[in-house]
């Protein structure tokens, strides 16, 4: 499963068209951060967020309670900076 998380969020910024350098530039970070993170089996949401807002993606997260689905956007339970 974690190979699975690196490959994924590798995968969004080459759908963006992006190196992680540029990625890198836009979150204020070093390409060696992206690298990191993008390796990593876990992150906190606000981390993804930001990764998501600097690629230009949006994500929506999916919570099951029972048989009643509510889908949220990450923006919604991270909040907008």
């Amino acid at each position: 499963m974690e190979r699975e998380h690196a490959i994924g969020l590798a995968t969004i910024r080459q759908v963006a068209a992006l190196t992680q350098a540029e990625v890198a530039r836009k979150m204020g970070v070093r390409q060696t951060s992206i690298s990191r993170l993008e390796a990593r089996p876990d992150m906190l949401l606000s981390t993804l967020k930001a990764y998501f807002d600097a690629v230009g993606a949006e994500a929506t997260v999916t919570i099951r309670i029972g048989n009643v689905e509510h889908k949220v956007a990450l923006d919604e339970i991270v909040g907008r900076a």
